[in-house]
């Protein structure tokens, strides 16, 4: 009877927390969270909207006074609803930065949750929200981040970039690489070597019938261009496969490695958006930046021959 007792004032206090952040009564929460009967709901899920804690909606409907009155209180950062979605993926997708800011000020997991379909940079991206997208780099978000959502006894890949190249996103994939992104970690990831053949990410652009630009991005990226077969995986263009053909009978020039290897050690101390601050000639910024690269026309119309 007493531990009957003990749940039924749960579920009340639950849902009256979670009323309070529905009606954006931040006072009211504070008032409530100030007994501890209330307080020990916090957590408490909503059962009749997908298991969303107060948390969760309070990042859904972007209301930060509630949320951070929340946090203060103690509410679990990163919990899960029935769909395995966190309070910040909530946030990033509906684009609310202060949401965000506030959320990974108290350790939120900047990737979201692993057990969905999408990274939470991912999300960043598609949903055209740039300064979350820096926000989560900056916390250290793992853009090669693998989701547990899919089977790994695939050769495909569940990271972002696959995710872009399934979508035909080329802006969303050419951000990625310039924040980092390895053109080739899904064949450097020890349980994907394990299979016979797993696929490179030039093979898997090739299979999906990507445009040129793509192509371009991973050679001007670093890709190795040896992973793929080319006599064994068909290439529909032409095009491509002269471009191909002729980057792997050119050797990549000293300049080239330097610029890799200068963005490799920025990205390991999150500062690849940093680059503009470095006391090097304008010249070098834009080539390290990649500004200096004339055949990214040709992905610049193809992103708006899309739209």
């Amino acid at each position: 009877m007493e531990a009957f007792g003990k749940y039924g004032y749960a579920l009340t206090g639950g849902y009256q927390l979670y009323s309070a952040v529905l009606r954006d009564k931040p006072q009211d929460l504070r008032y409530l969270l100030a007994q501890d009967i209330y307080k020990s709901s916090i957590n408490f899920r909503n059962m009749f909207d997908v298991s969303l804690t107060s948390l969760h909606l309070a990042a859904r409907l972007n209301l930060l006074e509630c949320l951070q009155v929340l946090l203060d209180n103690g509410a679990e950062v990163d919990c899960l609803d029935m769909n395995a979605m966190t309070p910040l993926l909530f946030a990033v997708w509906n684009g609310s930065l202060e949401c965000v800011r506030a959320l990974l000020k108290a350790g939120a997991n900047p990737c979201g949750s692993r057990y969905v379909n999408i990274a939470s940079v991912s999300v960043a991206i598609q949903r055209s929200h740039p300064e979350i997208f820096q926000e989560l780099v900056e916390h250290g978000a793992d853009i090669n981040v693998r989701l547990l959502s899919k089977v790994v006894n695939t050769s495909a890949s569940s990271g972002p970039l696959y995710r872009s190249v399934e979508h035909q996103d080329l802006e969303s994939f050419r951000t990625l690489l310039l924040y980092g992104a390895d053109p080739d970690y899904n064949c450097k990831d020890q349980e994907l070597l394990k299979l016979e053949k797993p696929t490179s990410l030039l093979e898997f652009c090739l299979q999906q019938h990507c445009n040129i630009a793509y192509i371009i991005l991973l050679i001007d990226f670093g890709a190795n261009l040896y992973l793929p077969d080319l006599m064994k995986v068909y290439c529909w263009d032409a095009e491509i496969k002269e471009l191909l053909m002729t980057a792997r009978a050119t050797p990549r020039s000293l300049k080239f490695y330097a610029r890799f290897a200068i963005r490799q050690e920025l990205v390991k101390v999150g500062r690849v958006s940093s680059i503009e601050q470095l006391e090097v000639p304008t010249k070098l910024k834009q080539y390290l930046k990649y500004e200096l690269q004339k055949r990214w026309t040709m992905l610049d119309n193809a992103v708006n021959g899309a739209t």
